[in-house]
Formats: C-alpha cells, structure tokens, sequence
C-alpha cells in the first residue's frame, strides 16, 4: 500500500489548505481535488460516499467556527476563508514546518513597531503567538525584529488582522554596532551574509 503524499497532514487541514488556495472555490471541486491530492489506495478499501461525508462533517465543523463562508448560488455552492480562517491557516503552516519561508539572511533587519490597546488583548495575543512562529523577537514592548525576509507574510497578517493604522514593518540596512552584535547572536547570524 502506497502512502499518502500528505502523510503529516489531516484532512481538515488539507481542505484548509485547497480552501485558502482559492478566493472562492465551488465545493464540487473541492471534493474533487482532495481526491485527486490523495492516492487512490489509500481509500481503496473506503467508499467514496465515506470521504464525501467526513468532508462535508470537516466543513460543517470550519463554517461553525467561523474560519470558512459559504455563499450559495443558483448553480453551486461556493467556500471562501474568512478572516480567522486565513489566520488560522497561517498558523497552521507555521506550525507545520520550522522553518516556513526561507531562512537565509540577506544582511537587513525587518522591524515591526506595533501600536495596540489593551483593548485589543485577542489580536495582540493571536499576533505575539504569529511573530514567534515566524522568528521574531520582541525587543522592546511594542518593537520586534527579524532576519529573516517575511515582508510578504507580515503584511498579509497586516491585512488579515486590520492592524492597517497599527502596525509598521520597516526594512532596515543596519544597526548600530552594538545593537546589532546582539541582534546577530541572538539570532546565531554570522558575518558572512548573502549579498
């Protein structure tokens, strides 16, 4: 018997997955890509109505906890992520692999200020948890910094939290020498940085 060539994942976290690839995806094709994702001896001894039913219990379960949205049309059925899910999703994927995006330094700092209330207790806690799946390191109460180059995922996260007004990534050349000899063993960088 063949395995699965997503072995180290759950179902539920594979139809995350299909969901977040697509800004809305017809759930017939939902049913079909999972199948075409998994190998067929896999379920060789499953009826296929029993995958169909654990998807639509898994989807079930994500729509009433808020992380998906359905929209229904004459036609179909259609699935998008909401806002928690796409946060969700993220912290899954960070969860998954030690290292989620390239971990080379390339000689800048990113610098994220933040600018939160206590009011806003869930979304600090959801973006503390967040930046230190993502290797940074908070220096100060409000400033954190990384390495390593994850412009792209902060700024989604950005977008995904509604942080827009609070929260500031600045991409930066350097330090001053001191700070940054400190920045450099905390993160165990050497001088030999790509260019």
């Amino acid at each position: 018997m063949q395995k699965r060539t997503e072995a180290k994942k759950t179902l539920k976290e594979l139809i995350l997955e299909i969901i977040g690839q697509n800004k809305f995806l017809k759930k017939e094709n939902l049913y079909t890509e999972i199948e075409l994702m998994m190998h067929y001896d896999y379920y060789e001894h499953k009826a296929n109505t029993k995958l169909k039913y654990a998807i639509n219990r898994i989807l079930k379960s994500l729509k009433d906890d808020a992380l998906t949205q359905e929209y229904e049309t004459d036609f179909s059925v259609f699935i998008s992520l909401s806002k928690k899910g796409r946060n969700k999703l993220r912290q899954m994927q960070l969860s998954q692999s030690a290292k989620p995006l390239a971990m080379q330094w390339d000689g800048k700092w990113r610098m994220l200020v933040l600018d939160l209330v206590d009011e806003e207790k869930s979304a600090q806690d959801a973006l503390r948890y967040l930046l230190k799946k993502a290797h940074f390191v908070q220096v100060k109460a409000s400033i954190w910094v990384s390495p390593f180059p994850m412009e792209y995922m902060i700024l989604d996260m950005k977008k995904d939290l509604g942080l827009s007004g609070k929260m500031m990534l600045f991409l930066i050349e350097s330090f001053d020498k001191d700070t940054e000899e400190k920045l450099k063993e905390l993160f165990l960088l050497s001088d030999n940085k790509k260019k």
